[in-house]
C-alpha cells in the first residue's frame, strides 16, 4: 500500500493557506499599491509632457517676440539713419545756398569796389592830366579840357573790352 506522508500533506495544505491568506491580505493590496503609483507616475508624465508643451508654446511665443522686437529696432534704426540722411543733404542743401547767396554778395561787393575804385582812379587820371596839361602850357584848365580827357579815356576803356 501506499503511505502517506502526514508531514508533506500538512505542508502543502499550510502552503495552500498561506497562499491564501497572503494572497487576499497582501498580494491585492500591493496590487492596488502598485496600479495607485503606476496611475500616479502616468499622471505626473501626462502633466510634464503638458508643462513641456506650455514651455515651447511659451519659447515660441518668445522667440517671435523677441523677433518682431529685432525687426522693430532695426525699422528704428532704418528709419533713424533715413532721417539722418535727409537731415544731412537738407543742412548740405541749406549751406550750399547760404554760401552761394554769400559768394553772391561778394561778388556784388567785389564788383562795386571795382566800379568805385575805377572812378576814383579815372578821376585822379583827369585830374593829372589836367594839372600836366597846365604845368606844360601854363593855361588854366576849364571843363572842356576835362570832358576830352575824359572821352579819351573812355575810348581806351572800349578799345581793351574789345581786345
Amino acid at each position: 500500500m501506499i503511505e502517506i506522508n502526514w508531514t508533506l500533506v500538512y505542508t502543502f495544505i499550510n502552503f495552500g493557506l498561506l497562499y491564501v491568506v497572503l494572497r487576499l491580505l497582501l498580494y491585492k493590496p500591493i496590487q492596488n499599491t502598485l496600479a495607485n503609483r503606476k496611475r500616479e507616475i502616468s499622471e505626473a508624465l501626462e502633466k510634464a509632457d503638458a508643462r513641456m508643451g506650455e514651455a515651447d508654446q511659451l519659447k515660441r511665443e518668445y522667440e517671435q517676440k523677441m523677433a518682431d522686437l529685432y525687426e522693430t529696432a532695426r525699422q528704428t534704426l532704418d528709419k533713424a539713419r533715413a532721417d539722418g540722411k535727409a537731415l544731412q543733404d537738407e543742412l548740405v542743401a541749406k549751406a550750399q545756398e547760404e554760401a552761394g547767396a554769400i559768394k553772391g554778395q561778394a561778388q556784388a561787393d567785389a564788383d562795386h569796389l571795382k566800379k568805385r575804385i575805377f572812378t576814383e582812379m579815372r578821376e585822379q587820371i583827369v585830374e593829372m592830366a589836367m594839372g600836366a596839361t597846365a604845368n606844360l602850357t601854363g593855361w588854366a584848365s576849364d571843363d572842356e579840357q576835362r570832358r576830352q580827357i575824359e572821352l579819351f579815356l573812355s575810348g581806351l576803356e572800349s578799345e581793351k573790352r574789345v581786345n
